[in-house]
């Protein structure tokens, strides 16, 4: 197995005005897991975040693009529970949308989360998976993302130290198509597999309406040529 790293620094992926992107929050049921239809988050500050509502397994049928219209994609969620942080209620409010974001995930417990993505309204899209864990230290495990391995750079750290999203609790695969299929490894020691969101965004950009920067966030793509 071959690993490649991939540095994104300084780019900037363009999304067209509309349906151009699709938001899901694995939350518990606390009011401050759940983020608001007014509530930016993630990268690009959308709105309009899809909330799993505290089921560790469940589905959403239609799901809602940036602007809270329903598209065409769907998505099935399984894990062995959900974990969330109740002192979200006092330092995560509804302006703090990524605080909200990390509070809640899918959890690792006794089996490692899957989820898949079917009818993506997107002939070739983006995906931007957010970790998030409640220790420090150790990593995420890998994940695969429709067949490929790919990882987070960093040592993992306490969702309440953190101030933003980077390479070490989240990660972007580029250029997908058909239906999004997500897998991670089982828990060991202090390497874990929880998940707090991801977002699907178009990477096809005619009116380039959208922008979105990714800071210094990596990718490690692990294949077996």
């Amino acid at each position: 197995m071959k690993a490649i790293s991939i540095s994104l620094l300084g780019i900037a992926l363009t999304c067209p005005a509309l349906a151009s992107v699709i938001s899901v929050n694995f939350s518990e049921k606390h009011t401050n897991q759940t983020l608001l239809p007014e509530t930016s988050a993630g990268f690009n500050n959308h709105k309009f975040w899809n909330n799993t509502g505290g089921a560790p397994t469940g589905k959403i049928p239609k799901l809602l693009d940036k602007n809270g219209a329903p598209t065409t994609a769907k998505v099935e969620w399984s894990a062995t529970s959900m974990w969330g942080d109740v002192s979200a209620n006092n330092d995560a409010t509804s302006a703090n949308g990524n605080a909200q974001l990390r509070r809640g995930y899918l959890d690792d417990k006794d089996a490692p989360p899957t989820w898949k993505v079917k009818g993506i309204p997107y002939q070739n899209y983006h995906v931007v998976i957010y970790f998030s864990n409640e220790t420090s230290g150790g990593s995420f495990s890998p994940i695969s993302i429709n067949g490929t391995q790919y990882r987070t750079l960093e040592k993992k750290q306490n969702h309440a130290g953190l101030t933003k999203w980077n390479d070490s609790n989240s990660l972007i695969a580029k250029n997908l198509r058909g239906n999004l299929n997500v897998t991670l490894l089982p828990r060991s020691n202090n390497t874990r597999s929880t998940v707090a969101g991801f977002q699907i965004i178009n990477a096809i950009s005619p009116s380039a309406s959208t922008l979105i920067g990714v800071g210094d966030l990596s990718i490690n793509l692990q294949n077996t040529k």
